[in-house]
């Protein structure tokens, strides 16, 4: 049995490392229309568009999130509710695998 320790970490440091932190923000209408309003920002690392929601991928949404927040009602957006995805176990897993099995290549 051939087996390779890949990482060692706790599972919110390991998310953080392999996905950043995203937060999901529920808009009442398209998200589309407002997506281009957040790239700008330094700290945003990624913009994703899902049905009517944006999924914003930062450092430290604590201190970043207020400015998102401003940002997408001045451009009229209306925000129905605003969380953080939480990437799984399995996604931590799965990530390390196809990131290891790649190396191996």
């Amino acid at each position: 049995l051939n087996t390779q320790l890949i990482a060692v970490d706790t599972p919110a440091a390991l998310r953080r490392r392999l996905f950043g932190r995203s937060v999901v923000f529920h808009l009442r209408h398209d998200a589309s229309l407002f997506a281009s309003s957040l790239k700008d920002f330094e700290f945003v690392q990624r913009v994703q568009i899902i049905d009517n929601k944006l999924i914003v991928t930062l450092d430290d949404p604590e201190a970043e999130n207020p400015a998102l927040v401003s940002r997408l009602v001045e451009a009229g957006a209306e925000i129905q509710f605003v969380g953080e995805l939480r990437r799984s176990l399995e996604d931590v897993y799965l990530q390390l695998m196809q990131t290891s099995s790649k190396g191996n290549s």
